[in-house]
């Protein structure tokens, strides 16, 4: 059971206490409505799945239950045989089967001409001058139905805010007054105090055309203080974006007037990916604003982000200078991006200087170097190999060095192997496995002794063996305690259900449980609020159950979501990566892998396949001692974060 709650113009729902508990796992309870009696029904969707993203879906199997609590209510006189001023006294009663009934059939005697003149003015009165807002409510909507929807120029100084909001509602359900209530809903947008008749104003938004559109959306976009709604900047955008993404005239005009930080990013960026960039240089060069700004500078570098080479706008050099000085050093670090994107060489420089600098703070030599590796520009290879000794920038350089098909830099790297933490070493396995001559030299390595087998967890297995390479197929008997896993799934899930007793679990630990879970999982999944987002988080999940554990580790593919199935991209510099796609644009595809987000142009994505297996491999614990495991089980079934061992 939820209790529906307002924040703000948002309907929160917050759990409270069950008031009815169902024995049958399949229930699925999707709608509750009310009965004429005083009961409710419930719509049980039934089926196993939680969600509607596999194949088998079970559709022939859904069921209605009714419950009632207490005594059943009186039964009601037949509402259709009642006079018309019997119907209008229903609209002011407790019971809203009974309100929605009554309304239902004055619409359908208005549709027929068979209500009475006094009946008209009853409803009226009712909506002018009703107890309460929600008898007022129920008589602006029976005088809708029946086809007497008050003038939107009689409520605008109304009283009551839902009264003047539900008015834009019904008033532009005939589309062919749109054009004629323009300016009165533009005046509303502007001046109108309520923020609930301007998230109304919102909604109409999409009923009206492009150019009423703008005039209305100028209003809205000016009001400040609904900057922190959840819901209204993002329906006034839905409104705006198809406006935004085809007139630049427009687009700019609501950007000068925005107030709302959504807004005017939302904007910078799709006028980015459009390409449309001179616009926001003028409005950036003109600005005196540095929360403009900076909301506008967020919103380029979303929309180019990944990009290389784009030609410099004309005032660019002019914003550039006035964005160094900016207040925010976020906006200061993007600009610098925006720079190299555009072909700065002075920015390059200054990077370059910032990176090098060991008097610098670790995280801005950092930030400098992330930037300089995401423009790929070919005089940095010699920068990148260098940073490999610098302990501050090695994770980053690492990352940094996949970009660059170079014959050295699987050996530098392997070189370097004894000297790397296991953040690194991860980040290492993961750039050495997205190419196949580089997996060729690590398989190599791992034959002669120089990194541990143990480091090749079974994801980076499935990246080497997707290549199909000649050349490494004589190198992957290396990984076969890695790839074979004896047993069928049942019998796997037997004998690891032995070892995991509950007597067993009980006396491990799960303190160095989390050591293993940091190693083998945490990249990938979140527990307590700690670790990746690449799979399914972990915190609400069914850990106590040992099944749930051992089903979803030894078979992970059983049962796989969409949004969890890996894909192959292959590049146009011969390289694969794997991972889950978490945005995309016309220009721009981010992958979530193991180790961080990659943001790849378009234009050098070769091929993209989905594959049908989950981002999670088989064979996780093959790769674990026994007591590694029961330790990792106890960490996961812990009801709390446990510190790390001492």
């Amino acid at each position: 059971l939820f209790r529906v709650a307002q924040e703000s113009l948002t309907n929160v729902a917050k759990h409270a206490e069950d008031f009815m508990k169902v024995k049958d796992s399949w229930f699925r309870g999707v709608a509750v409505n009310p009965a004429h009696d005083g009961g409710i029904y419930i719509c049980d969707w039934t089926d196993a799945g939680e969600c509607h993203d596999y194949e088998d879906i079970h559709r022939d199997n859904g069921r209605i239950y009714k419950v009632q609590y207490g005594t059943k209510a009186k039964k009601q006189a037949d509402i259709r045989r009642m006079n018309d001023n019997e119907l209008v006294d229903l609209l002011s009663a407790k019971d809203e089967w009974l309100v929605s009934k009554a309304r239902l059939v004055l619409h359908e005697r208005a549709e027929a001409r068979n209500l009475q003149p006094v009946t008209f003015t009853r409803i009226r009165e009712q909506f002018k001058n009703g107890a309460n807002l929600h008898d007022r409510l129920r008589g602006l909507w029976a005088s809708h139905v029946i086809g007497r929807t008050p003038e939107l120029e009689e409520v605008l100084s109304d009283r009551d805010e839902y009264v003047r909001a539900w008015m834009v509602q019904l008033a532009l359900d005939d589309a062919r007054q749109n054009r004629r209530l323009t300016p009165i809903l533009a005046e509303m947008a502007a001046n109108d105090s309520s923020a609930v008749v301007r998230l109304y104003l919102a909604s109409a938004l999409q009923r009206l055309n492009a150019e009423d559109r703008v005039k209305v959306a100028a209003g809205l976009v000016r009001h400040g203080e609904d900057a922190n709604d959840h819901n209204l900047p993002l329906m006034i955008w839905y409104g705006i974006e198809p406006v935004v993404s085809s007139d630049d005239a427009a687009a700019l005009q609501l950007l000068e007037q925005a107030r709302l930080p959504k807004i005017r990013k939302f904007i910078a960026e799709r006028l980015g990916l459009r390409m449309a960039v001179d616009p926001l240089m003028e409005f950036l060069a003109e600005s005196s604003d540095p929360m403009a700004d900076a909301d506008v500078v967020r919103g380029l570098m979303a929309a180019l982000n990944g990009r290389r080479d784009v030609p410099a706008p004309k005032e660019w050099p002019v914003v550039a200078r006035r964005l160094r000085e900016h207040p925010s050093r976020e906006v200061r670090d993007d600009a610098m991006r925006l720079a190299l994107i555009f072909g700065d060489s002075s920015a390059l420089e200054r990077l370059q200087a910032r990176a090098l600098d060991n008097d610098r703070e670790a995280g801005e030599r950092v930030r400098a170097l992330e930037s300089l590796a995401q423009s790929r520009r070919p005089e940095l290879l010699n920068l990148l190999k260098k940073a490999l000794e610098d302990t501050v920038l090695r994770a980053t350089a690492i990352e940094g060095l996949a970009a660059y098909d170079d014959p050295e830099v699987a050996g530098l790297i392997i070189g370097q192997y004894g000297k790397l933490n296991s953040d690194e070493r991860v980040e290492a396995i993961n750039m050495l496995t997205s190419r196949a001559e580089w997996a060729a030299a690590l398989l190599k390595a791992v034959q002669e002794g120089s990194v541990p087998r143990r480091d090749i967890t079974p994801f980076s297995a499935r990246q080497i063996q997707a290549y199909k390479d000649p050349v490494l197929e004589p190198l992957l008997p290396v990984l076969g305690s890695v790839r074979e896993i004896s047993g069928t799934k049942a019998e796997q899930i037997a004998r690891y259900k032995k070892l995991l007793s509950p007597a067993a679990v009980g006396q491990a630990n799960p303190r160095r449980g989390r050591v293993v879970y940091e190693r083998a999982c945490a990249s990938c999944h979140t527990l307590f609020g700690e670790g990746g987002n690449l799979a399914p988080e972990l915190t609400g999940s069914q850990r106590v159950n040992i099944d749930y554990i051992l089903e979803n580790v030894l078979d992970p593919n059983a049962v796989v979501w969409d949004r969890y199935k890996a894909t192959y991209f292959e590049t146009s510099d011969d390289r694969l990566i794997s991972g889950v796609v978490v945005a995309e644009n016309e220009s721009t595809v981010t992958i979530q892998t193991q180790t961080g987000a990659i943001t790849l142009p378009r234009t050098e994505i070769v091929s993209r396949r989905v594959s049908d297996l989950s981002m999670m491999p088989e064979g996780l614990f093959q790769l674990l001692q026994e007591q590694e495991i029961l330790d990792l089980v106890s960490y996961l079934q812990s009801p709390s974060q446990v510190p790390l061992p001492e």
